[in-house]
């Protein structure tokens, strides 16, 4: 899936404003890169990033000086290796905090996903503990669906076969079932389904949900970036130019397909007759 790094670096290809200049290194230390090539006035990059493409994983750096008369570019914080390497030059225009807000503002624009928690079921209990999920979660918010699994142990299966359970409720951070809890001791066989925001990506290798459309996500980000250019003015109105690149930002992300997030439903809940309910596990689905 395509990383922060790659995200932040397509976004400022396509703003531009604030000069892009991309080269190898013919030297390095931890702290700067050395091309006597580049054709930038000195200290022209001062507060921009610089991505470092040949670091294991790539990173982006804040400038603090550069380029100097020697083509030296100055960096923070240091890196580990320092082996001459491609690197790419963006300007203080949109600095490195920039950029990654709007990639994370366009992210949470995307709208909630689908997500799972898992538990070892505890024959007949009928309590568990939401915030202390086996694997997975932590739950936050409302809990939208719970699945108990034909298997003790779902990972042997080829087809876990999960089966709706309707006779549930949540009180707080405790699930509880209302009727039929799982009979048996069981290894991840219960599946617990929530809803969350994407989660911020804040280091250079963190990832997009594979739901995210990638190329549509860039496209967002670009909007969401000329909007920061405009907060800090005084006026809220955008200026023409911002106003057209913005608006073109917004026409290319809709030529794309949309995002596949799909956010779980409310719950639908069926408690029969009887001081702790029936009915709890869709009858068409049991075995």
């Amino acid at each position: 899936m395509l990383t922060l790094f790659e995200l932040t670096r397509q976004v400022a290809e396509e703003l531009m404003k604030g000069g892009i200049w991309q080269g190898e290194s013919t030297d390095a230390t931890t702290t700067t890169i050395t091309d006597a090539t580049i054709g930038l006035i000195t200290q022209a990059m001062d507060g921009g990033t610089i991505w470092l493409f040949d670091q294991d994983p790539p990173v982006t750096r804040i400038i603090t000086d550069g380029p100097d008369g020697a083509g030296v570019v100055t960096f923070t914080p240091a890196v580990t290796d320092i082996n001459a390497q491609r690197y790419m030059l963006f300007g203080k225009v949109w600095p490195r905090h920039a950029l990654r807000s709007a990639v994370n503002r366009a992210l949470r624009n995307v709208g909630e996903f689908a997500d799972f928690a898992f538990f070892n079921s505890v024959g007949l209990q009928e309590d568990y503990d939401l915030s202390m999920a086996d694997v997975g979660g932590p739950i936050s918010g409302q809990v939208r669906s719970v699945e108990r699994s034909a298997y003790s142990d779902p990972s042997t299966a080829t087809n876990p076969s999960w089966m709706l359970h309707y006779g549930w409720t949540q009180i707080g951070d405790t699930l509880r079932f209302l009727a039929d809890p799982p009979v048996y001791d069981g290894v991840a066989n219960l599946r617990v389904g929530f809803n969350i925001f994407h989660s911020e990506l804040t280091a250079d290798d963190d990832e997009i949900r594979r739901e995210v459309q990638p190329s549509r996500l860039k496209w967002e980000a670009v909007a969401q970036a000329y909007l920061h250019l405009v907060a800090p003015r005084d006026s809220e109105a955008m200026d023409e130019e911002t106003k057209t690149l913005y608006g073109r930002a917004v026409a290319m992300a809709n030529t794309f397909p949309a995002h596949i997030n799909q956010p779980l439903p409310a719950p639908m809940l069926f408690l029969g007759v009887g001081s702790r309910g029936a009915a709890s596990v869709n009858p068409d689905l049991q075995v």
